[in-house]
């Protein structure tokens, strides 16, 4: 019995010890992957890029109340000319106890990308502004996805060359029932997506 608790008690240690190395060795490929992209890629118009077709992320925002944002993602989708268009879906939920109306006529969600950008590019606007003004009710607990282009003041954007981009993304909400197709409140978030 005694050799038999050795061999196991051996055994345990030396999985602990491989199981460690493993977590190390995981740690140190994570911690690669999240260093800065310095090197970049132009994307030819007549090439077909495979990305994924939803790209998280990271964010900050402000103000922070009861409209909370939950996720902010670039969808990609292949155009039919040029390089993979751009829109923007930012997920939000309603965290506080009253009614949340959130703008979701022609000016829902605004995106903007610095006139600089290598990244991406604007294109023609989706659409004509028609103006329209519709508003979105969000009871606690209940969240709802804007996306963009808005028709008014939003762009495609395309993707000209891999690498990362800052957005500015923005909407507008109230509370007051009264108000909700021109709502007081506004929401901004700061954004920063790898197209790697």
């Amino acid at each position: 019995m005694n050799a038999r608790n050795l061999l196991l008690g051996i055994f345990i240690v030396l999985t602990l010890v491989f199981a460690s190395l493993a977590l190390n060795e995981y740690e140190q490929l994570n911690s690669r992957s999240a260093l800065p992209v310095t090197e970049t890629t132009t994307i030819p118009s007549s090439a077909t890029v495979i990305l994924p077709s939803k790209i998280d992320g990271s964010f900050t925002y402000s103000p922070i109340g009861p409209v909370k944002v939950i996720s902010v993602v670039a969808s990609v989708s292949q155009a039919k000319s040029g390089g993979p268009h751009i829109t923007f879906e930012v997920t939000v939920e309603n965290t506080g106890n009253s009614t949340v109306y959130l703008n979701t006529g022609t000016w829902a969600l605004g995106a903007t990308v610095p006139a600089n950008s290598t990244v991406l590019q604007p294109t023609a606007p989706a659409a004509e502004c028609d103006g329209s003004a519709a508003s979105f009710t969000l009871n606690h607990g209940e969240n709802h996805t804007l996306y963009t282009p808005s028709f008014c003041d939003g762009l495609n954007y395309q993707l000209v060359q891999l690498g990362k981009v800052n957005a500015t993304l923005g909407f507008t909400w109230t509370t007051n029932e009264q108000d909700q197709l021109d709502p007081a409140n506004a929401t901004s978030i700061s954004a920063q997506f790898n197209f790697a």
